[in-house]
């Protein structure tokens, strides 16, 4: 409003009234009379629809008081919003589900807040806004449960290695933060009806019976009985190297197809790149399961399920029944073509037994007999 008083001794009075009643009414003192000054004043009132009266009024102590060019302006004052937003994330299996079932009780340290919850959809890459992975409620100060049961597609709100994120937002209109409190919340999966088996076992190779420097590869072997036949068996062994369980270099890969009911002998090999199945201290760690998923469940049913070293030469295993300590110093391989002596060096205390190695001593086919000669002249035969 620009306005003079008419006399540097007085004053000016303005009065800013809306429906005749006064929100500002400041009183300024004049200090020029001859010329027109400027001066405001500010307000804050609700409105609200309809037609509104506003007016100015002034008054001077001067008969020659003036007032002109008065003007109001209306500005509409955003509206305070307090938001509270929480992500939580976690983990779940990556099987095959009919149906997903997810739970929130939350409440809000004040009333009337309007909540989000959303599940992040992996398969869409976003958060929803409604429908599947989205609710939305008024939720105050005491604890209120929310749920949801999704059966179209329910493996989208999960990523390849079966992570999930939920989101929860509550907003309200007012100038005071208030606080989230999350009391629970559920990822709860249903798994179609499917069934699947696999076992896993490890096996230590006794290296001083077995140095490595002596294997060729080895042999795995189990006898099982399984009650339903509609699928294969297979056999893994885990890749040192590639740190997964794989039949690479198996001289099966195919599995094997079970009789239903009866005892079953299953064995492959593993010549070609063997080193990388077993470990530096001689384990092996080796999986036996079925083929995939199948709708009937099966029980079965293992005998034997074990390791054998196969090595570039021969094995004797020999015990001393003696009381003597004996020292051996030949071996003799015997057939119908070959009387072959192989010069020995091996002590066994009595009573005790010992595991022998010979690189040089390929057996023959065939029909064929050992000897065991020891320093004494005492001659075993093993036919």
């Amino acid at each position: 409003i620009l306005y003079k008083s008419g006399s540097t001794s007085n004053s000016v009075g303005l009065d800013f009234q809306t429906q005749a009643t006064s929100l500002q009414s400041p009183l300024i003192e004049h200090r020029d009379s001859t010329t027109y000054e400027s001066s405001f004043f500010v307000a804050k009132q609700s409105l609200t629809v309809g037609d509104v009266t506003d007016k100015i009024l002034w008054m001077g102590e001067s008969t020659s008081a003036r007032v002109k060019n008065a003007r109001l302006i209306s500005c509409k004052l955003p509206t305070l919003i307090e938001t509270a937003e929480v992500e939580f994330a976690g983990g779940s299996n990556t099987q095959n589900w009919s149906q997903l079932e997810w739970t929130v009780d939350s409440s809000f340290a004040t009333s009337d807040v309007a909540a989000t919850f959303q599940l992040y959809n992996y398969g869409s890459g976003q958060y929803p806004n409604s429908g599947d992975g989205y609710i939305s409620d008024t939720i105050g100060l005491s604890d209120t449960t929310k749920n949801q049961t999704i059966t179209v597609n329910p493996t989208d709100f999960r990523d390849s290695n079966g992570n999930w994120k939920i989101k929860i937002k509550g907003t309200k209109a007012t100038d005071t933060s208030f606080e989230l409190r999350v009391d629970w919340i559920e990822f709860k999966a249903t798994v179609s009806d499917v069934y699947r088996l696999s076992v896993d076992n490890s096996f230590a190779i006794d290296l001083s019976t077995y140095p490595l420097s002596y294997a060729q590869g080895f042999e795995i072997l189990i006898r099982y009985n399984v009650t339903d036949d509609a699928e294969r068996w297979f056999l893994k062994v885990f890749n040192w190297t590639a740190s997964s369980f794989s039949s690479s270099a198996f001289n099966d890969t195919a599995g094997h197809q079970p009789v239903l009911n009866a005892w079953n002998d299953y064995a492959i090999n593993i010549t070609d790149d063997w080193t990388d199945y077993v470990s530096a201290n001689g384990t092996l760690l080796i999986q036996f399961s079925d083929e995939g998923t199948a709708a009937n469940q099966a029980v079965v049913g293992i005998d034997f399920f074990g390791v054998r070293t196969i090595i570039d030469g021969s094995r004797f295993t020999l015990r001393n029944s003696s009381p003597f300590t004996v020292h051996i110093v030949a071996i003799w391989i015997v057939n119908s073509t070959e009387h072959r002596r192989y010069s020995t060096d091996l002590f066994i205390n009595s009573g005790e037994e010992a595991a022998y190695i010979r690189l040089d001593i390929l057996l023959p086919e065939g029909n064929f007999t050992s000897r065991v000669v020891t320093e004494k002249g005492n001659i075993s035969i093993f036919p």
